[in-house]
This record gives C-alpha cells, sequence and structure tokens, in this order.
C-alpha cells in the first residue's frame, strides 16, 4: 500500500512548468538589456565620431552658412554618421551651432541626438516600453572643441 502512495513519476515535470516562465522572463530580460545596451555604446560612439568631424569640418566645409538638414550642413552630416553606427530609428539631431567654451576659450560644438531602438522580445515590451510602440528610446550627446 505504501509504495502506490510514494510514486513521484510526474514530478519533475511539473517543477520545469513552474519554473520555465520565470526562466524565460530571465532569459528575455539578458537579450533586452543586451541590444538596449549594445545600441547605447553604438550612440555614444556615433555622436563622438560625429562630433569630432564636425568640429574639425564646420568652418573649412562651410557648415555654419547651411540652414539645418540642408546638404552639407552639420546637421545632415551628424544624421548620416549616427545612420552608420547606430541601428536607431526616428533619429532626431538637435540643431548644432558653436557655443562659447568659458573654461578653454575659443568655441565649441554639441551634437545631441535621440532615437528609438526596437525591443526585441514581446516579453518584456510590457515592462520597458513607456509608451506601448515596442521601441526604446536612447539619447546620446558629445561635446568638442571647434577647430579654425
Amino acid at each position: 500500500m505504501k509504495l502506490k502512495l510514494k510514486k513521484e513519476n510526474g514530478q519533475a515535470m511539473v517543477e520545469f512548468a513552474l519554473v520555465l516562465p520565470i526562466l524565460l522572463l530571465f532569459v528575455a530580460g539578458i537579450i533586452d538589456f543586451g541590444w538596449i545596451f549594445y545600441n547605447q555604446l553604438a550612440a555614444n560612439n556615433a555622436s563622438r565620431e560625429a562630433a569630432r568631424f564636425i568640429a574639425i569640418h564646420y568652418y573649412f566645409n562651410d557648415m555654419d552658412s547651411k540652414a539645418d538638414y540642408a546638404v552639407g550642413s552639420a546637421e545632415e552630416k551628424a544624421l548620416e554618421i549616427i545612420n552608420s553606427y547606430t541601428a536607431m530609428s526616428d533619429l532626431l539631431v538637435d540643431p548644432i551651432t558653436p557655443e562659447s567654451d568659458d573654461v578653454n576659450g575659443g568655441e565649441k560644438i554639441k551634437v545631441k541626438f535621440k532615437g528609438n531602438v526596437i525591443i526585441l522580445t514581446p516579453l518584456l515590451s510590457k515592462v520597458i516600453d513607456t509608451d506601448g510602440d515596442g521601441k526604446f528610446l536612447i539619447k546620446s550627446e558629445c561635446t568638442m572643441r571647434v577647430e579654425k
């Protein structure tokens, strides 16, 4: 009689079914965190490259005389560089104009932009998606001294 009460044939399957959703949540979190972290690093590198290029070429290529997003403008060149580095959509680059650098003297350029990156796993998009569009907002900026 005691042998019939001690059968545990389906125990492992039930435990796995209870643990599986938590395990999938952790795996999805790791994937999404890695993807968003990668895109943030790419955005930081892109803003640094764009700021460096514009700081060197701003006056030499007459970027100061061109309208925002016009061909050859600083914003257009920054957008081109950022697109080559990142997989972001809905990119918006703030207007780029030299500012006075009170600390070092001269002028400085600030490249500041934001864009969206797609959240890979639908499981965590419910948690980290703030506006319900399935995308995560990434911002980056970099400041460099203008070469004259």
